[in-house]
């Protein structure tokens, strides 16, 4: 019957004091928050380049940013035990409906900005905002309750002893947890001793060893591919540009990769089947690769590595991305998952670097 005591005011509380409703209500917020911190916060341990994307956070930008960012899977975990901690101990609840506030409202002013500068407007974004803005309504409504009701109107001093060892493992916790987290943006400046993507041999779609000096004098346009994506059906559009532009010396290398929300879950021998049958490929595909995470192929190593590829750099966000490599082997453009093979960017791009031919 202790649930049912929970619930049940002590004598003397009343119904907005330490034990009441109100407490119990700001308690609830912040144990639902540290839960969903602590969800994500373990998720960004394990695969923190996967729960970026998820989350949609850049991992790619510069190395400060990327290390940063690395650590926060930590950092989630070490939120996540101050918010519980605050629920637990009771007197601290105001200062973690602070937090939480803070927090979760920042977050969202910046998702926010991103969805202006970055014309993002996936679902992911979109639930991902919404979820935001609801803990920072829950949190405001119950740190307002509190603070108009709550009997002990005792203001936060840091230097207290009791406040100042939560303060410790709060910072302890995250500085710790974020070690592992850090590991793979070692692995991303590791350097790739490779002149140009012409000294990589590939195995295709059939299992055969294709070197991709094949390709010399060919504009070349690279793509990391999936069967289980919202923009599986650019095969369609890749399909044609391949076929508008392959008598002037103009090929698409398809290279199917998992890296995002096991989209391409198949063997080799299904992911052929399926594109020949769905969208009627012919361009050259390759076996499954991983474009991203510590075991990234070298191919996508070197596409992505500011030391070989400066000027088009940064980890790959999502599924279709492609790279457009002109006759000599260099990279000359980039294009984001959400533009499509036939925008007039993409066209532009293909024109220039085919030239004359």
């Amino acid at each position: 019957m202790a649930g049912v005591t929970l619930l049940v005011p002590p004598p003397g509380r009343g119904r907005d004091g330490e034990g009441g409703l109100t407490m119990i209500f700001a308690r609830i917020v912040l144990i639902l928050t540290g839960l969903i911190y602590l969800g994500f916060g373990i998720f960004f341990l394990v695969d923190p380049e996967q729960a970026a994307t998820i989350v949609c956070y850049w991992l790619g930008g510069p190395t400060a940013f990327t290390e940063v960012r690395a650590f926060y899977g930590g950092l989630e975990i070490g939120l996540a035990a101050f918010l519980i901690t605050c629920a637990a101990v009771r007197r601290f609840v105001p200062v973690g409906l602070l937090a939480t506030l803070l927090l979760c409202g920042g977050t969202a002013a910046g998702r926010l900005v991103g969805m202006v500068v970055d014309e993002s407007r996936s679902t992911v974004v979109v639930v991902s905002l919404a979820v935001e803005l609801a803990v920072v309504a829950l949190a405001a409504v119950a740190l307002w309750r509190v603070g108009l009701r709550s009997r002990e109107r005792e203001p936060v001093n840091l230097l207290r002893p009791t406040q100042s060892i939560a303060c410790v493992l709060f910072l302890a916790c995250a500085l710790g947890a974020c070690q592992r987290a850090a590991a793979p943006a070692d692995i991303e400046r590791r350097s790739v001793p490779v002149a140009s993507i012409y000294d990589f041999t590939m195995k295709d779609i059939d299992g055969n060893d294709v070197s991709l000096a094949t390709f010399k004098g060919k504009v070349v346009m690279i793509v990391n591919v999936a069967s289980k994506c919202g923009f599986t059906k650019q095969y369609a559009g890749l399909q044609k540009l391949y076929e508008k532009y392959r008598d002037r010396g103009f090929v698409i290398l398809g290279f199917p990769a998992n890296n995002f929300l096991w989209q391409e879950p198949g063997s080799d021998g299904e992911i052929k089947q399926f594109c020949s049958i769905k969208f009627g490929v012919t361009f050259p595909m390759f076996s499954k690769i991983s474009v991203k995470g510590s075991d990234q192929h070298p191919l996508y190593r070197y596409l992505t590595s500011k030391e070989t590829n400066p000027e088009f750099a940064g980890a790959i966000s999502w599924n279709f991305s492609k790279f457009l490599v002109d006759r000599s082997g260099r990279v000359v453009a980039r294009f984001g998952s959400r533009i499509e093979p036939e925008d007039a960017s993409v066209i532009e791009a293909v024109e220039k670097a085919l030239g004359g031919a």
